[in-house]
């Protein structure tokens, strides 16, 4: 089985070359994304799971968003209890899509290393997403700029 590279041991290409001189935890993130993206585009299976879990992490960062949202327009405490829930119920689709993307690498024996370099717990998963969710939502803004300047 190939080994999955260390997110400081992979080749800058592509997605990964904003990451060149970017250090610290958020681009080590991402570059295990990217790392990850790139081995799931050498099967449609893989390739279409994953944007399973692009599409769960942006549900999670915006359930995050509500909540955080509803602090600030003083929403009963009923409510924010509810939108708790919601997220909660979110994060335990994404951790499962990203334990079932996992065991679709290992069917087609590709290495799994980086759902352990993700993280384990529900914190680490969860900062994981969100910084997926951010990477994802500065892809749309520039997509829609350069449409709009063209």
């Amino acid at each position: 089985m190939e080994k999955f590279p260390e997110p400081e041991e992979q080749e800058n290409s592509g997605e990964t070359a904003v990451l060149e001189k970017e250090e610290g935890y958020e681009a080590d993130m991402l570059r295990l994304y990217f790392g990850i993206k790139e081995k799931a585009g050498d099967s449609p299976e893989t390739e279409e799971f994953l944007l399973q879990v692009e599409e769960a992490s942006l549900r999670y960062e915006h359930s995050i968003a509500r909540i955080e949202k509803g602090g600030l327009e003083g929403w009963e405490r009923d409510d924010i209890a509810a939108a708790d829930e919601r997220r909660r119920t979110i994060h335990n689709a994404l951790m499962a899509d990203i334990d079932i993307l996992a065991r679709i690498f290992e069917s087609k024996g590709l290495d799994t290393s980086w759902k352990r370099m993700i993280g384990l717990t529900r914190d680490e998963i969860g900062n994981w997403a969100l910084i997926v969710a951010k990477h994802l939502r500065k892809l749309v803004k520039e997509t829609y700029e350069k449409r709009q300047a063209s």
